[in-house]
């Protein structure tokens, strides 16, 4: 009378032979929960990141001040933010990669990506005590935007290519109206 059913043991243990279809319905319904939630943290996630590109730059001015000069107060972030990924590599218990294999078989424009963290530090900590946090905020997501939709064309850095809709188009368009009104404003 009762049988064993991988697909519906997550959810009921054994479940009787007649309620099968059931237990498949409820898992397809947990699945599309499960994911749901998921998408939810993830952007919760990105706005998390979002809001710690906000903090980051006034309080590397206010490091610059403090220092006297936009690169030391650039590296000492830089620093201070290894040290931080460092303590949670080692939290989370991350296994330290392989290098010697890892550096010959990539490309290596790999390894560039921190140089762009620092582009980005270095000029946020010349320009935000001019022109405030929100305007180069808003500059630099649309800077972002620019550069994306470039990537996603042409499927740069071996991403999979999504092509310029209008509907992105006009989102772009809306990113840009934003940046002006912010700038002027």
């Amino acid at each position: 009378m009762f049988s064993k059913n991988n697909a519906a043991t997550s959810l009921t243990g054994f479940v009787p032979t007649q309620f099968w279809p059931v237990a498949e319905c409820n898992r397809v319904a947990v699945q599309r929960v499960h994911a749901s939630v998921n998408s939810l943290i993830v952007r919760l996630l990105a706005i998390l990141a979002g809001c710690a590109l906000a903090i980051q730059p006034p309080i590397n001015a206010r490091l610059r001040v403090a220092l006297g000069n936009p690169f030391w107060a650039s590296f000492v972030s830089f620093v201070v933010g290894a040290i931080g990924l460092a303590i949670v590599a080692l939290i989370v218990r991350a296994p330290f990669p392989a290098f010697s294999g890892v550096v010959r078989e990539t490309p290596w424009w790999v390894w560039t990506g921190g140089l762009f963290g620092v582009v980005y530090v270095a000029i946020a900590l010349i320009v935000v005590p001019r022109i405030g946090a929100t305007a180069l905020l808003s500059l630099a997501v649309l800077g972002m935007m620019l550069a994306g939709i470039a990537i996603d064309q042409t499927g740069a850095f071996g991403i999979a290519v999504r092509h310029i809709t209008p509907a992105r188009i006009l989102g772009v368009g809306s990113v840009v109206a934003g940046v002006v009104l912010i700038s002027r404003f």
